[in-house]
């Protein structure tokens, strides 16, 4: 009986010591700075030693790290291996710099410039050895060659990220990572995906590309990707998925495709582009229908891409400050229709401005603007 109760001893004492714990961070810290509360918060120092795996509060399944609104300034790079799990997720969350609560609830949740700042610099911010981490509410500015770059499984919400490097905003090292709900811009590349990159509601602009093909399989929904000189670039990647986007003012492609093939793209405007789609080399299976055609210099290049029976070759009436369709557009009910259920009839737009413009209709979802806030 006493080795029993000794084991259980043993077993309750392991439990406690890996259990999961809240980390709460400003950028200088406080007191004895071990994350415990808001009198003794880590500072951006401590914070780097605890996600790469250092010190007595050394990461662990599970964590979360709350992030005080405020500037963060590394003066060295993030290399971080440590895993989460799938059912035990790691997470850095920005709270808003009001923050009192030492278990903050989503109301302190960080929005718009109430989010922690991360000046990276020349430092890297390396997670692509670490899957199941979450990224939320955060904003980073970078001037290494990859703003941040992700893992395995990653997930990354609400947050902005700037590179003026020439490199990108954001890099799938991995991939079967995710991003929606984000703004993306860089001088290079905003966004690289790897295999089973998803990216969604985001707001992708200024950039000399919006969105790279660094592997097969990504999908590309729902986001406005606006002032790219290539919106977006397959390369010659294959089973794109690239649906209900408003690619709008690319200098160069709006789509450009190269060799890839087996794509799904159906349901964008593709707007105000020098060319819409490109193509250097006849792929077969690329399925294009439902796309909106318009003021673009040439819709087509060097090959015949097939538009599709359905496609919108009306003026869109893109509204050029916020990218929202205009009444009387021709992607109003335009976009790709559920008509296989008997009596009903489900209206959907081209792109992603999902606005009723009907005469005394109601919104049927809200038109967002991902990340641009």
């Amino acid at each position: 009986m006493k080795k029993l109760i000794s084991l259980l001893i043993v077993l309750f004492l392991n439990v406690n010591v890996w259990a999961a714990a809240n980390y709460l961070v400003s950028p200088a810290g406080e007191g004895n700075k071990d994350g415990s509360t808001w009198s003794h918060e880590m500072g951006e120092a401590e914070f780097e030693v605890s996600v790469e795996g250092g010190g007595a509060q050394a990461v662990a399944d599970g964590d979360i790290y709350y992030l005080l609104a405020g500037e963060y300034t590394p003066d060295s790079g993030y290399i971080v291996t440590f895993a989460g799990t799938q059912t035990n997720l790691i997470q850095i969350i920005g709270v808003k710099a009001a923050t009192t609560d030492p278990t903050p609830e989503f109301s302190d949740w960080g929005v718009g410039a109430d989010r922690p700042l991360i000046t990276a610099a020349g430092n890297s911010l390396d997670w692509s050895g670490a899957p199941w981490w979450r990224f939320r509410n955060l904003i980073i500015t970078s001037t290494e060659t990859n703003g941040l770059e992700g893992g395995a499984s990653n997930g990354v919400v609400n947050c902005s990220i700037e590179n003026t490097n020439g490199g990108e905003a954001y890099y799938a090292g991995v991939g079967q990572d995710y991003l929606y709900d984000c703004e993306l811009k860089s001088t290079g590349v905003a966004v690289r995906t790897h295999n089973h990159t998803y990216i969604t509601n985001c707001y992708i602009h200024d950039s000399a590309t919006g969105v790279y093909g660094g592997a097969d399989l990504a999908y590309i929904v729902n986001n406005i990707i606006d002032t790219c000189a290539v919106g977006i670039d397959m390369n010659t990647r294959d089973r794109f998925v690239i649906i209900g986007n408003t690619i709008f003012d690319s200098a160069t492609y709006g789509i450009s495709g190269t060799s890839g093939y087996g794509g799904l793209i159906l349901s964008n405007i593709i707007d105000d582009c020098a060319v819409g789609v490109d193509w250097s080399t006849v792929s077969a299976g690329n399925e294009f229908d439902f796309n909106a055609w318009s003021n673009n210099v040439d819709d087509i290049a060097d090959i015949d891409v097939v538009k599709g029976n359905n496609s919108v070759t009306a003026d869109v009436l893109v509204n050029t400050t916020n990218l929202k369709i205009e009444s009387g557009s021709g992607a109003i009910d335009a976009g790709l229709q559920i008509t296989t259920v008997s009596g009903a009839e489900y209206k959907v737009n081209t792109g992603v401005d999902q606005e009723d413009y009907t005469s005394g209709g109601n919104p049927r979802h809200g038109t967002k603007n991902g990340g641009k806030q």
